[in-house]
């Protein structure tokens, strides 16, 4: 028994570092546009419903250079090669968000396509009047004299945003008319 966890231990350790030279190849390696080819297996494959990306340019791939012994043992749909590709399908999409692998069995390659950084504005942390809120609430609330001959305030107003709106008007308290 000892003999057996022993060998399971080594090949697990073996197929790691297979895998490690594959994924540092995704990490490191130079992305190409799409070949009509590639983008009619995403489509084929369904992975553009997917991640909800429906344009070819949205994506870009590589080929992995693999060993020749590992490209003839795909062609001939060897059970170790599966098994290999298989563990190496499941840590690619557990380092990498976004990336697909792609084997042809035919050709005996593996290319990786992965979704482009799409640069969408974060309008929560980009907007020009959340940026400046904290200043024009300074100047709004932080000035004028006390017109009530009260004692005056002894702590300064806070110019922070509000983290929500008042009650009935945030989105979820909307009341929708059923037609």
């Amino acid at each position: 028994m000892k003999l057996i966890l022993e060998n399971w231990k080594k090949y697990l350790k073996e197929a790691k570092l297979e895998n490690e030279e594959l994924l540092s190849q995704v990490e490191a390696g130079e992305y190409k546009p799409l070949t009509r080819e590639v983008w009619e297996t995403i489509q084929d494959e369904g992975y553009d419903e997917e991640l909800e990306l429906y344009n070819p340019e949205d994506f870009e791939h590589i080929t992995l250079t693999i060993p020749p012994e590992d490209a003839n043992a795909l062609r001939a749909f060897s059970a170790e090669a599966l098994e290999k590709y298989n563990r190496f399908d499941i840590e690619l999409k557990d380092k990498f968000e976004r990336h697909i692998d792609l084997i042809d069995y035919d050709e005996g390659i593996i290319r990786v396509v992965r979704a482009k950084e799409l640069n969408e504005r974060n309008y929560q942390k980009d907007s020009e009047a959340i940026k400046t809120h904290s200043k024009r609430k300074k100047k709004l609330v932080g000035k004028g004299k006390n017109k009530t001959k009260a004692a005056p305030f002894t702590k300064k107003a806070s110019t922070k945003r509000a983290k929500s709106a008042p009650p009935g008007f945030g989105a979820l308290s909307e009341k929708h008319r059923e037609e």
